[in-house]
């Protein structure tokens, strides 16, 4: 998931964008509830950022340029610490749902979806088309196999989509509560799967790694910057006692 940083980092700038103005009176377990979510959600993108730094430290021009191959060993271990951040990004973003839609009930459609429904709660799956894995290679030893956002996707308007999420939803309204079974396809899932790249890169082709070093490169920073405009917001709405208390809840549950 962490190729995906440049639209992650345009999702967390829309939930910004329509929650930092917002000026709610939550009581203290609300809050805290609120600012715990807030740092679980922080924390994932710190590990897609980390997982993503990884990465480009094995794959750098300079490291490359040296070798007439990539060495499986590395490769497998940011897989697998992929795969742990990923599933730590999704679990966070389930729960910074229910949160959002105390804030803002037209972005918690988008980032709910409107597609699938299961265990009562509405879940997006747009997250299941991001992947990065290692397979075998028959011709050396391994090959990556991955999905990416296209150009098109990375500058499409999310505002847009947040739009959209809303008109649906509206259309499909009965009355207050009550929707119809049929639902159309999750708006996200839609931006996503009409707008990737896959690809599969044997460690062998250093060109092709050197290619898939730019994209991952480019947008990381990206991230980054999300990252720290959520890390400002929570520092503005929240006490350093809710940060501290809630920090120390989760280090207590690890």
């Amino acid at each position: 998931m962490f190729v995906w940083s440049g639209f992650i980092s345009k999702l967390v700038e829309l939930i910004l964008s329509k929650i930092v103005g917002k000026q709610l009176d939550l009581k203290l377990d609300q809050r805290k509830s609120a600012a715990k979510v807030f740092l679980e959600f922080h924390d994932a993108l710190v590990n897609l950022e980390t997982v993503a730094h990884d990465f480009l430290r094995e794959v750098s021009p300079e490291v490359v340029s040296k070798n007439p191959r990539l060495y499986r060993f590395p490769f497998t271990t940011i897989a697998r610490n992929a795969d742990v951040a990923s599933r730590s990004f999704v679990d966070s973003f389930c729960k910074l749902h229910q949160v959002i839609s105390i804030y803002d009930t037209q972005l918690a459609l988008l980032l709910s979806g409107i597609s699938h429904f299961k265990q009562g709660l509405l879940a997006s799956s747009f997250t299941e088309r991001m992947k990065f894995e290692l397979l075998p290679n028959p011709d050396s030893v391994f090959f990556i196999k991955y999905s990416a956002p296209s150009e098109r996707l990375l500058g499409a308007s999310l505002e847009n989509s947040y739009e959209a999420a809303y008109q649906i939803a509206d259309r499909l309204r009965i009355s207050d509560g009550e929707w119809l079974k049929e639902w159309p396809k999750d708006v996200l899932l839609s931006l996503v799967e009409e707008n990737l790249i896959e690809g599969t890169i044997p460690d062998n082709r250093v060109a092709e790694f050197t290619e898939f070093y730019k994209i991952v490169d480019m947008y990381t920073p990206l991230l980054t910057k999300a990252r720290e405009q959520l890390a400002c917001f929570m520092r503005e709405k929240f006490t350093l006692e809710d940060l501290l208390y809630v920090r120390s809840k989760i280090k207590n549950s690890n």
